[in-house]
């Protein structure tokens, strides 16, 4: 989800998950998977540079890490989902 890249994640689950509710909901599929799909999309995209808020985080807890290196080790995260 691109919109989770550039808008907080409590921001996008208040604006998107009425609309998609009733339309997972009309094709028969469980809610819940409709959370789990949408909290691992926002994750990634709190992960994913350049809107990466989580890696910007963690670059201040472990300063002694460089942020370029912390944006290159995040890559094969993508890989992971």
């Amino acid at each position: 989800m691109p919109l989770t890249s550039c808008l907080p994640p409590v921001a996008v689950v208040l604006v998107i998950c009425p609309i998609l509710n009733s339309v997972i909901q009309s094709y028969g599929f469980d809610p819940v998977w409709l959370g789990i799909l949408m909290i691992i999309h926002m994750e990634m995209a709190l992960i994913n540079p350049p809107f990466g808020f989580n890696l910007f985080v963690e670059a201040r807890i472990a300063p002694e890490i460089p942020l370029q290196k912390i944006m290159i080790d995040s890559y094969p995260l993508r890989f992971v989902y």
